[in-house]
């Protein structure tokens, strides 16, 4: 099994930390990412000295409780949620493109925060070449239930004016599912490590709070 490189980071920043994963169900595909052993969760799970996972889906939570019971899983608005302990890390992967008002997650979240708390936030990055080569042949390839596409400043700017200061930035590239798109997404990669990385399909920043 290939883990994404999104993961592989997100992964590595929790290893040995006490974290907090909001948007953890990754509803509708909780199953059978469950069943495939890909939930994001399950993989902080296994290097994490304690994890609590928030959602706002009952049916996500629900399959999540049947896998494995032992796990301590809240249903609640991450953009609402305020937690009665502290944490070391905050994941928010994947989720920030489908909310109405992105800002009000980041906001939310700096009002409870510890100023060590790592705030670990992926998402898709407009910049991509690939969504780039898209329009070009008129075509978008976007998440039905997305609202929103950052860009690195964008997303800067947003954590910024929330109260965050950016800490690092890197890059992830998407795994394609057939072999045409797998040699296509090869290149776009190997051009990326040359051109620059902000090229990429998606972001990974990493941000504390301001002092």
């Amino acid at each position: 099994m290939r883990i994404e490189e999104r993961k592989v980071a997100v992964v590595a920043a929790c290893r040995g930390k006490k974290v907090l994963h909001l948007g953890c169900t990754d509803w509708p595909f909780t199953q059978d990412k469950l069943n495939a052993g890909e939930l994001l969760h399950s993989q902080i799970a296994a290097v994490s000295s304690y994890l609590v996972g928030v959602d706002i889906s009952a049916l996500g939570i629900h399959a999540m409780q049947a896998h494995n019971p032992a796990w301590p899983l809240i249903l609640a608005d991450a953009c609402t949620f305020r937690p009665d302990e502290c944490f070391d890390v905050v994941v928010a992967s994947e989720i920030i493109e489908h909310l109405e008002n992105p800002g009000q997650l980041l906001r939310c979240v700096s009002q409870w925060a510890s100023p060590t708390t790592q705030f670990i936030i992926t998402t898709n990055n407009a910049q991509s070449l690939k969504s780039a080569l898209r329009a070009v042949f008129g075509r978008e390839e976007c998440h039905p239930d997305h609202t929103v596409l950052f860009s690195t400043q964008t997303l800067s700017q947003l954590l910024s004016r929330t109260g965050w200061k950016v800490d690092a930035v890197s890059y992830y590239s998407v795994p394609a599912e057939s072999h045409v798109m797998r040699l296509a997404s090869g290149c776009v990669r190997l051009f990326s490590m040359v051109a620059s990385a902000r090229i990429r399909e998606g972001l990974i920043v990493t941000a504390t709070l301001k002092n």
